[in-house]
């Protein structure tokens, strides 16, 4: 049996708990959050994600929103089926840590990781022992700094959610997801609505290599006034999304998650990327001569489509035709599985 320490309670340290558990091993999951999941986050998703996160399209919890729906550049793209869920991910966070609770997880909030040692974790709140350390604490990972590595690429967002009774939601798609890319405005990156439970998510997200801090957030204020939304009336947020992967296993500390640098550098989306390596960096803990080829593949494939995006012209000409191309059932399934 193994004793692990798992640091952040997102996509990535439930899927690594739950794995860990269902292989008999001792799991202390810590997150500084009274209540993981209020980063700044679309909650947008596909196939993949929704699969891996035991979410069923066709029957979705009081917490979701299916969409069948995708306006591209004012033009709209339907689908036989839903191909995208926009979820609450405090809830859905929620109810995955009670079910992690149910099966034996030791899971502590509001406590804060500090450092380690060989065998143990220190906390704010003390230390224990343990035999292997998972970070899972998100793009500003303490654990990846303690380890010395830079954070590389990474995606910025901002986002604000406007109450579903706010009077610019009336002018707004409430049965489709709906995407801007502007490479002036966003370079390599887009603008979201996102209808959800509770109202409508607003955001955009650039990385690094693409555009500025500065710029970005100029971006997304102008285009918040462009469409008459007074980010006042709404809960803004801001954040950084992990991107630029580095290796996931250091003897025995492991990254999973943005903390990894896993995400999509094109649009931020990582929750796909942080279930899959959760599951893969625990069954490398289990079995010590498993050595992930998933992980460092989704790492390769976000970093060539965004390279490619990248390059102004292909990008302009990509994004332009957007709508006509999405319209193709291969090109769109393929597009939907790199937005993840």
């Amino acid at each position: 049996m193994n004793d692990v320490c798992i640091v952040g309670a997102g996509p990535a340290g439930i899927s690594c708990a739950r794995e860990l558990l269902k292989n008999g091993c001792a799991v202390v999951l810590l997150d500084r959050s009274p209540q993981p999941g209020g980063k700044a986050c679309g909650g947008g998703l596909t196939k993949d994600a929704w699969e891996l996160a035991g979410i069923d399209p066709g029957s979705v919890p009081d917490h979701a929103r299916a969409f069948h729906r995708l306006v591209v550049g004012g033009n709209s793209v339907e689908t036989d089926g839903p191909f995208v869920v926009v979820l609450d991910r405090k809830k859905w966070q929620a109810a995955r840590i009670d079910e992690l609770e149910e099966i034996g997880c030791d899971v502590r909030f509001k406590e804060r990781f500090t450092g380690f040692s060989t065998g143990k974790v220190i906390t704010d709140g003390g230390s224990f022992g343990c035999d292997v350390l998972v970070g899972a604490d998100g793009a500003s990972s303490r654990i990846r700094r303690l380890l010395g590595i830079r954070p590389g690429l990474v995606v910025r967002a901002w986002q604000v959610t406007l109450p579903a009774g706010h009077r610019v939601c009336e002018t707004i798609e409430k049965e489709a997801v709906t995407v801007r890319f502007d490479h002036r405005l966003f370079g390599a990156g887009y603008a979201w609505v996102f209808p959800a439970v509770d109202g409508v998510r607003l955001g955009c997200g650039a990385s690094n290599a693409s555009l500025s801090a500065g710029d970005l957030k100029a971006a997304f204020f102008s285009w918040l006034d462009e469409l008459g939304a007074n980010p006042k009336d709404g809960r803004v947020q801001c954040g950084t999304i992990g991107c630029g992967y580095a290796g996931h296993r250091f003897e025995n500390v492991f990254l999973a998650g943005d903390a990894a640098g896993l995400a999509s550098p094109v649009t931020g989306e990582g929750i796909a990327s942080a279930l899959i390596s959760g599951r893969e960096v625990a069954r490398e803990i289990v079995d010590h001569s498993y050595r992930s080829r998933e992980i460092p593949r989704l790492a390769a494939r976000h970093r060539r489509t965004h390279d490619v995006l990248s390059i102004p012209w292909i990008g302009r000409s990509l994004y332009r035709f957007a709508p006509s191309i999405l319209k193709i059932p291969f090109i769109r399934t393929e597009a939907m599985g790199r937005y993840g």
